[in-house]
C-alpha cells in the first residue's frame, strides 16, 4: 500500500524530469533565447501603466562611476 509521502515523492520524482525531456536534443541556449523574446513580446503587449511594462521602458537618469568603488573607512 502507498502513502501519501510516497505519491509525493513519485510526483516530484517526475516533475524533475520534466525539463530533460522537454529540452532532449535541443540546444539550451537557444531555447533560452526564445523564451527571452516570447516574454519581451508578452510585455509589449501589456498596458503602459503594469510595473513589469515600466520596467521595460525604464531609463536611469544618471551614469555610475566608471571602475572600482574607492575604499571608504
Amino acid at each position: 500500500m502507498r502513502t501519501a509521502k510516497s505519491k509525493e515523492k513519485e510526483s516530484n520524482k517526475m516533475e524533475s524530469h520534466k525539463p530533460t525531456y522537454l529540452l532532449e536534443g535541443a540546444d539550451i541556449v537557444r531555447f533560452i533565447k526564445a523564451q527571452r523574446i516570447k516574454w519581451l513580446g508578452h510585455t509589449q503587449g501589456v498596458d503602459q501603466a503594469r510595473p513589469t511594462r515600466e520596467l521595460l521602458d525604464w531609463k536611469p537618469m544618471e551614469t555610475r562611476p566608471v571602475g572600482r568603488p574607492r575604499q571608504r573607512w
